[in-house]
């Protein structure tokens, strides 16, 4: 996704008062990628989200039944989103059946573009489990993920930059090229390893921030990882359209990243000159997607001041953190 006009973004962050920075994020996935929820599911659906989403993370194969069902039956079209990336993640081939339905039935150009794409990519883990070497194993996976859909590098790139035209018009499904490049930049992700390491002609990642960011982290450790993607987002002046999945990922990295997030904002609240409200709200939103209820009084100790830069959005994630509310806000991602 993109945003255009970042200024005008800005200027209505900053008049959005108690509406936190991520329900504005969720409204403009929502009509962007084609892969993200609304800005209000209730707390059992956002709950639930998150043990899907860790399920494959964590490649946890217990909980493909319930996956299959989710996607069999989602009661909201989000839910398709989250269950067929967790287990193309996980490889789960007894879902290929359900993907297959999909497939079969479904009118939706931009769901039938993301499970296109997932299944090659549950293909390329199942026939990849084998394989030791994490180097190897992110070969044969991006290997298969061509293979699977008879597309190209370069046949990727040209749908990134035909969706540059469109992206931001509300209803504009992903490409599957796009779709595709995802995939590729999380296999790398998960693997953890450079893209230069392991592909001779890679597409241009740089054309889907989404991609791109994924790629960027790959080859860091976990806590590389964490710091890089911190002061990213705290020393935001501006939106910027990776910001979202940067959020993202810090979530799914839980109680690490809770304790960084943690010790950023107390140091930022020291030099609050420095930083701009966009980057509280966002560092916020992270602990709004981990969900903790044990940080209800750091949140509730920077509300409850108004002088604070932060103070509007710690209020705006407030009500989350302390009824435990956890949020998945990148579907396919």
């Amino acid at each position: 996704m993109e945003i255009n006009n970042c200024q005008s973004f800005r200027h209505l962050i900053r008049m959005m008062g108690s509406v936190t920075f991520l329900a504005a994020l969720f409204c403009l996935l929502a009509a962007t990628s084609g892969m993200c929820m609304g800005p209000h599911p209730d707390k059992k659906q956002a709950n639930e989200l998150t043990i899907f989403r860790k399920a494959g993370l964590t490649k946890d194969r217990s909980l493909a039944s319930a996956l299959i069902i989710a996607l069999k039956n989602p009661p909201e079209r989000f839910y398709t989103f989250v269950a067929l990336h967790a287990l193309a993640q996980m490889g789960a081939t007894e879902a290929l059946p359900a993907i297959n339905a999909l497939l079969a039935t479904s009118h939706d150009t931009g769901l039938v573009n993301y499970a296109i794409t997932a299944k090659a990519r549950l293909l390329a883990e199942s026939g990849a489990q084998a394989i030791k070497d994490p180097k190897v194993r992110a070969q044969v996976k991006l290997a298969m993920l061509y293979q699977q859909t008879g597309l190209t590098p370069n046949a990727l790139n040209a749908a990134a930059k035909e969706y540059q035209v469109f992206v931001g018009t509300p209803g504009t499904p992903v490409p599957i090229g796009v779709c595709l490049m995802r995939e590729a930049a999380d296999v790398l992700y998960q693997e953890g390893v450079a893209s230069s390491a392991v592909e001779a002609a890679p597409p241009d990642y740089s054309l889907d921030p989404a991609s791109a960011l994924k790629v960027r982290m790959a080859p860091l450790s976990p806590k590389e990882r964490i710091n890089a993607l911190i002061e990213q987002l705290a020393n935001m002046k501006t939106y910027m359209p990776s910001e979202p999945y940067a959020i993202q990922l810090l979530a799914d990295m839980g109680l690490a990243a809770e304790q960084a997030v943690d010790a950023k904002l107390v140091d930022m609240d020291l030099h609050q000159e420095q930083y701009d409200g966009l980057g509280f709200r966002a560092l916020f939103d992270v602990l709004r997607g981990i969900g903790d209820a044990s940080q209800t009084s750091l949140v509730q100790d920077f509300a409850r001041d108004p002088t604070r830069e932060a103070a509007d959005a710690a209020a705006g994630a407030l009500a989350d953190v302390s009824a435990g509310r956890k949020l998945v806000l990148a579907m396919g991602y």
